[in-house]
């Protein structure tokens, strides 16, 4: 008393109470010196305030004072959609409030989707910040955060929101179910009973899209492509998928026809358009070689004998399958030298076979020629006389006639007398001629 109104009041802090740092000096009023001050860190802080004194009092040092510094807790709330499309822009707000609600100016907001980072923006008067980020991600869950890290004065704070990331849609359509027509992306995609194959798309790009084509749903049935639904004939082609898509596919059904024989080349086998026509046929007859040869007999069609020439057609209103019947022929063989001989010819395995000459067999001159036997192979007999020969015939046989030659003797009387001698003698036999 009187209160000071001069002198040097320093006011001073120290971290670890021996060094002194000065927050600010002046001269007092009334006795009192106010100054308002921020520390720059937490923590600990020792305060002390001197004064320098005048002429009437010496200087003074305050007692030290303890002063503990933390950071004002702040809070982040933060806005976000729960789910979105891939490739959608969304909006993401956060307001940033201290701990007794007041707005934050100017503070440093980071947003992030999972563990990268998509933006930095700065609160506004108003303690909130927005911002527009387009999902070009993989499908899926992801965690969208917004964290400010604190200053000197304020800590730090996050706030997080799961937001579900949708995949595109290709919807792929065609009238053939539950059959794999179509490869994506490498990968192939069957139908269900409906037609379709809904394939989800986790990310955007240009991906390829192709129809499996010839593509065999079950044996002997096949689908081959056509065209597209926006008649692009193609059927491998580009697909965009920034958005979700939907791609149709036209094709035709074709059956197998398959032709088969033990014998001969059979032609026809292959693919058929559905209800068309298909020709088929065979080459008959197939010889074998030793006068065996193999004839069509007829075809069989699973099994079931529907008759027909060696070459004919069929609809195809399903896959089908032919196979060709055939029968055994061999050559029987008639050799003679004379006599007409008869019966000669290709014959069916089992039948019943005759060959047969005339005999005697005349000529000119009074000369002829007589039967006497024959010889055989195969399935003839071995030997045997007579003119006509049957048996049954189960392999590839002959008959060879042989053969003598008779000459005629005529005895004239020359008008007396009875003759007698005339007649037919085999070559190189004698004669006996008499005359009375």
């Amino acid at each position: 008393s009187p209160k000071a109104s001069d002198g040097t009041v320093t006011l001073q802090y120290s971290r670890d109470g021996s060094t002194w740092l000065i927050i600010a000096s002046g001269t007092p009023s009334a006795g009192a010196f106010v100054y308002s001050w921020t520390p720059g860190t937490v923590g600990t802080h020792y305060l002390r305030a001197i004064w320098s004194g005048n002429s009437n009092y010496k200087s003074a040092v305050s007692s030290i004072q303890t002063l503990s510094v933390s950071r004002i807790t702040t809070i982040v709330t933060l806005s976000a959609p729960q789910s979105a499309k891939l490739e959608e822009t969304i909006g993401i707000t956060a307001t940033l409030r201290d701990e007794k609600g007041n707005p934050l100016s100017g503070a440093s907001i980071i947003f992030r989707i999972g563990s990268t980072s998509i933006g930095t923006m700065v609160t506004r008067p108003s303690g909130s910040v927005s911002l527009s980020y387009k999902l070009s991600v993989v499908a899926g869950v992801y965690v969208i955060s917004a964290t400010y890290e604190g200053s000197i004065t304020h800590l730090g704070a996050s706030a997080e929101s799961s937001i579900v990331v949708n995949p595109f849609k290709l919807t792929l359509v065609s009238a053939v179910p539950t059959a794999a027509l179509f490869n994506f992306d490498d990968r192939d995609f069957k139908t269900d009973i409906s037609g379709k194959a809904i394939i989800s798309v986790n990310k955007s790009g240009t991906y390829i899209l192709r129809a499996n084509s010839p593509l065999e749903v079950s044996a002997g049935i096949r689908h081959v492509f056509l065209r597209w639904g926006d008649n692009s004939t193609s059927p491998s082609r580009p697909v965009v998928m920034d958005s979700d898509q939907q791609f149709s596919i036209f094709t035709k059904k074709q059956y197998y026809l398959t032709v088969s024989s033990t014998y001969g080349a059979p032609k026809g086998s292959g693919w058929y358009d559905e209800g068309s026509t298909a020709q088929f046929s065979v080459g008959s007859p197939i010889d074998q070689g030793n006068e065996t040869r193999r004839v069509f007999t007829e075809w069989f069609k699973e099994s079931r004998s529907i008759g027909g020439a060696a070459s004919g057609s069929i609809e195809m209103s399903r896959p089908a399958t032919l196979e060709a019947g055939w029968k055994t022929q061999y050559y029987f063989r008639v050799v003679s030298q004379f006599g007409g001989p008869s019966g000669e010819g290709w014959y069916d395995k089992g039948s019943t076979v005759t060959g047969s000459v005339q005999s005697p067999s005349p000529r000119t001159n009074d000369i002829r020629y007589v039967v006497i036997g024959y010889t055989g192979t195969g399935s003839a007999p071995l030997s045997g006389t007579g003119t006509s020969v049957g048996f049954t015939l189960n392999l590839p046989s002959s008959l060879t006639f042989s053969w003598k030659t008779q000459y005629y003797l005529f005895v004239d009387n020359g008008g007396h007398g009875r003759v007698s001698g005339t007649g037919w003698y085999d070559e190189r036999s004698s004669a006996t001629v008499s005359i009375t």
